[in-house]
């Protein structure tokens, strides 16, 4: 087993908007890159002197405000390829407001944006620092993830990563080909084209949210194993259709906020929808290289049930894995899945040549 050290935080180095400067950044850099750091988020939820961040929910526009003085600086989501934005910031922003006014301020009426078509999405891109830490990142070999930048800091981070054929990563991706709500923290088709195209490696989330018509199956399973089965196939094509080993592993995000992914039986199974799943795990289950075998997790005085659970520890993804199995995917994805590692070791390999 391999731990890659990373850092994901809000204020990175703390550099917030406005602060920061170039010494900082090699300062900050040469130090971390010594205690073994390889893996950075650039941006993480809210604005920074790197660049925007991606929209997820009202709360991180407070905690924007909070750290920044600011409020999100937010232009219309068609002007950034998209149709609508999962999250809802138009209208007058009650909810928002009551949270504000309890919460932060006491006071403060918070943004009233005009109503979108189409939504909004964050106008900050990436500033002539942030440009600055990715060319360092790239020049001490170590991996930038693109996930939490907003629409258009991505597309200009992937424009410095295809001059420089440098690897992206996208490490707890949902796709917006998929769902039917369109936001700009989800990853773009031309998003995973680049990833691919620069020897990078996607990990889609394990918990991975109702499906547009187009991608939703008649025994779909919101946030299950089945979904991740659906994501697994859907991003294989990219690299089908370029003759190139899927480079596809999964982003658990397992730290105590994010979801993770769901059972497909019991009273929480498909995010509480319709329920017609069959073939679930039994016990006991051979092990992928036949030399053992898996029964129920127990814990102290508790037997966890991966099928009525989900993802309830991660010591369960031997279940997870055995599942994707009985949720439609052929032993040759199960192979491509499995060799996720060998991909990333590869596009780490890719880095250390430069």
């Amino acid at each position: 087993m391999v731990m890659i050290l990373g850092i994901e935080v809000p204020s990175l180095f703390e550099c917030h908007v406005g602060k920061c400067n170039q010494s900082i950044i090699d300062q900050e850099l040469d130090r971390y890159y010594a205690r073994g750091i390889r893996y950075i988020f650039p941006v993480q939820a809210i604005d920074n002197a790197f660049g925007g961040a991606a929209l997820f929910t009202n709360f991180y526009n407070i905690v924007n405000k909070e750290v920044n003085g600011t409020y999100f600086n937010l232009i219309p989501c068609e002007a950034s390829g998209f149709s609508r934005n999962q999250v809802n910031f138009d209208g007058n922003f009650t909810q928002l407001q009551r949270i504000t006014n309890q919460v932060v301020t006491g006071s403060e009426t918070a943004p009233n944006y005009p109503p979108s078509d189409s939504g909004y999405c964050n106008s900050r891109g990436l500033t002539p620092l942030g440009e600055y830490l990715i060319r360092g990142l790239m020049r001490r070999g170590m991996f930038v993830d693109i996930d939490h930048m907003s629409a258009v800091m991505v597309r200009q981070v992937r424009q410095i990563a295809q001059a420089e054929n440098y690897p992206l990563m996208s490490s707890h991706s949902g796709f917006i080909d998929l769902y039917e709500s369109r936001a700009e923290h989800l990853r773009t088709s031309q998003d995973v084209e680049s990833i691919r195209d620069t020897g990078g490696v996607i990990g889609p989330i394990s918990h991975q949210k109702k499906f547009n018509e187009a991608y939703r199956n008649p025994d779909e399973c919101p946030g299950s194993s089945r979904s991740f089965a659906t994501v697994f196939r859907y991003l294989k094509g990219f690299f089908v259709a370029k003759d190139l080993p899927p480079a596809i592993a999964i982003g658990t995000d397992a730290n105590g906020y994010a979801l993770v992914l769901g059972p497909r039986f019991g009273d929480e199974a498909c995010e509480g929808g319709s329920n017609s799943q069959a073939n679930p795990v039994t016990y006991p289950f051979d092990s992928l290289d036949k030399n053992g075998y898996f029964t129920p997790l127990k814990t102290g005085d508790r037997t966890f049930d991966y099928n009525t659970e989900g993802l309830a520890t991660v010591a369960l993804l031997p279940e997870f894995t055995q599942d994707l199995g009985r949720t439609g995917m052929h032993k040759e994805d199960l192979t491509d899945f499995f060799n996720s590692a060998e991909q990333f070791i590869r596009a780490w390999e890719k880095i250390e040549a430069r």
